[in-house]
């Protein structure tokens, strides 16, 4: 669901992405610790959501998760970690 949400991301689809997405972090919420995909998952979500004007304070909200999580992961997400700051930079969503 993931890859889905994300690829109708890409594919200039938001509004597609966005059950995809929210359903896939339900299930990620259902299991215990961070799973694969689940911090670009919340990011593709808040993509989706300043896209989709699904909420600017939930689009953050969702950035800033996938943030915490980028950070907590270390160098291995440096990239993303930069990508998700520059997206909240840009909506006054800092750290």
């Amino acid at each position: 669901l993931s890859s889905l949400g994300i690829l109708a991301l890409a594919e200039q689809r938001p509004t597609d992405a966005l059950p995809l997405l929210e359903r896939a972090l339900e299930l990620y919420d259902a299991s215990e610790g961070v799973q694969m995909f689940e911090l670009e998952t919340h990011f593709a979500l808040a993509r989706a959501l300043a896209l989709t004007k699904g909420g600017p304070s939930r689009a953050r909200s969702e950035a800033r998760r996938a943030a915490e999580g980028a950070r907590a992961a270390g160098e291995g997400k440096a990239k993303q970690l930069a990508e998700v700051e520059a997206f909240l930079a840009k909506r006054g969503g800092g750290r």
